[in-house]
């Protein structure tokens, strides 16, 4: 988001604003006499498009508060097109062995790529191979 023109006390025309919507088009507004009013314009604009996700808020923010090892059994078991259960019996294990020790207590609105980074890690130093953390 940024200002397209800075008016100068010469200048005879309005102020412009670019920025994108919620569909991530490249977009611009004119005729702001004032610079103040662009600039309100545009943050609101920025608070609005922030303030929404693809999820509804509520939704989101009951999945960022499910700890890891809660939604991930939810969603082996929720699967519409189901994998076999050679398949489920795999995630499992993997759920039980690798992931749940490290990381399924966590809440899942709380990960970031330092966390991911630490339990690799962390399976590095138990001597996990690359098969089991490729699975994992």
């Amino acid at each position: 988001m940024t200002m397209v023109h800075i008016r100068l006390r010469q200048c005879p025309h309005p102020y412009k604003i670019r920025y994108r919507d919620a569909t991530g088009r490249q977009r611009e507004e004119a005729g702001y006499a004032t610079q103040n009013k662009a600039t309100t314009r545009l943050t609101r604009s920025t608070r609005r498009r922030k303030g929404r996700s693809r999820l509804g808020n509520t939704e989101a923010q009951e999945i960022a508060e499910t700890r890891f090892e809660d939604f991930a059994a939810r969603y082996i078991s929720n699967r519409k097109r189901g994998p076999d259960s050679n398949t489920i019996d795999q995630y499992e294990r993997g759920l039980k062995t690798q992931i749940n020790p490290r990381v399924g207590s966590r809440r899942i609105g709380t990960f970031t790529p330092g966390v991911i980074e630490d339990w690799l890690n962390g399976m590095e130093l138990n001597k996990v191979g690359l098969a089991g953390q490729k699975n994992a």
